[in-house]
Order: structure tokens, then sequence, then C-alpha cells
């Protein structure tokens, strides 16, 4: 049987694959921010050009890098703590509210139904995982505790 808290994981799974866009556009955006931190890196330690503002260059890429993981905070938490999938004490502290055994337990005497409604949830999760796996992002080790509950799904695993 499915139970609640798993259907909200699946239906907070949905959410995010309906927002795949604009976690790749942030996906994209830190990515860049880190490449650009990199370059700025390099060049602040070659004295070829004195008088550079590089103090300011600094600071606008930790702003942008910021603003970034701002939104897409507010794209994971907001609806994850309105489906009870999990609660965030900050940004590195969540507990996922028992989906976790739920999933587990889910494994056995699914239905074909149940089944296949597990199996497109865990493709549009794979879907999604692909665009965010290299993300350079504070929300990296949601994912990687979301990773563990969804392979918990697996009736294959």
């Amino acid at each position: 049987m499915i139970t609640q808290r798993v259907k909200n994981l699946f239906r907070y799974i949905d959410y995010l694959y309906l927002r795949m866009d604009s976690i790749e556009r942030i996906s994209r955006e830190l990515i860049w921010i880190d490449v650009l931190n990199g370059m700025l890196e390099v060049l602040t330690i070659d004295d070829r050009f004195p008088g550079y503002p590089f103090k300011k260059q600094s600071d606008d890429l930790i702003f942008r890098t910021e603003k970034a993981n701002n939104k897409l905070s507010k794209i994971l938490k907001i609806k994850a703590e309105k489906l009870n999938v999990c609660t965030f004490v900050n940004e590195r502290v969540y507990i996922f509210n028992g989906v976790e055994n739920d999933a587990y337990c889910l494994r056995y005497g699914l239905t074909v139904f149940q089944k296949s409604k597990v199996e497109n949830t865990l493709k549009k999760y794979m879907k999604l995982r692909k665009l965010t796996l290299h993300m350079l992002s504070n929300m990296q080790l949601f994912f990687l505790a979301l990773d563990k509950t969804i392979i918990n799904l697996n009736p294959n695993h």
C-alpha cells in the first residue's frame, strides 16, 4: 500500500519535474559563476592587472551565488515543507519525516499499477538528477539524502 507520505513524495517529485527548466537555469548559472570565480582567482594571483577592482568583482560573484542558491532553496523547500516530505531546520539540517521508512516498506507487495507509478516517479527523478548532479549548490546534501530515499522506492533495488 502506498502511504500518504509516499504519495506526497510522488507529488513533490512531480512538482520538481515541472520546474526542471528553472532548476536547470539556476544550475547553469551556478556553474558559470564558479567558472568566473576560478578565473578571478587566477587573475588576482597574477600581478599584470594592478589597480583592477578584484574585490568588487569577487563581491558581485558572492552576491550572485547567494541569489541563485536562494532561488533554488525556495523551489525546493517551500513545497517539501508544504507536503510534509521534509522539514528544514537550516540549510544543512533537514528531516525527511519518516518517508524513508515508508519508501523502503513500499518495495514489497506492490500491485502492477503501483509499480508503474513508482517506476514513472523514478524516471522523472533520474531525469531531474541528471541536471542537478554537478550543480554547485548549498542544497547538494539535500539532493544526496533525497537520492537515498528515492533508491528505497525502487522495487528492483
